[in-house]
């Protein structure tokens, strides 16, 4: 996965912090081959790197713990694409709880509140597979 320099520099800022609480058990089975490398900063705000490339996301999963979470995404496609993400099984685009336009060549960045449980992501315009997304309650 490429990364770019100042996401890095930013991810390997803030690899230190970790979170309170314990995770729930994951009730998703999938085979991630490379899941999305998440971040998650003092303040509990995660952060979700992906990047987009024509027709695909080069991370395939992400998994999450429930609350504010700030998705950046590079678009690698040569074209403008977008972040959807929809509960899951829904793949309608009118029910997304997120859609984030990226212009070409661009990392933009957008925070949402996600509350337990599955979802999915995909771009509908530069059209890619629909990848999953778990997000977990956290029990303290």
């Amino acid at each position: 996965m490429k990364v770019p320099a100042s996401l890095l520099a930013g991810a390997l800022l803030f690899a230190g912090c970790g979170s309170s609480g314990t995770h729930e058990a994951s009730p998703v089975n999938y085979a991630a081959t490379n899941p999305a490398q998440v971040v998650e900063e003092h303040d509990g705000v995660q952060y979700v790197y992906l990047t987009q490339g024509p027709a695909y996301f080069a991370e395939d999963s992400i998994r999450l713990h429930e609350g504010r979470v700030a998705f950046y995404i590079s678009n690698e496609t040569g074209e403008e694409a977008t972040l959807t993400i929809v509960p899951y099984g829904d793949r309608e685009v009118s029910h997304a709880v997120m859609t984030l336009q990226v212009p070409s060549g661009q990392t933009v960045s957008e925070a949402v509140d996600l509350k337990p449980g599955l979802y999915e992501y995909a771009c509908p315009l530069n059209p890619t597979e629909w990848y999953p997304l778990e997000v977990t309650k956290v029990t303290r």
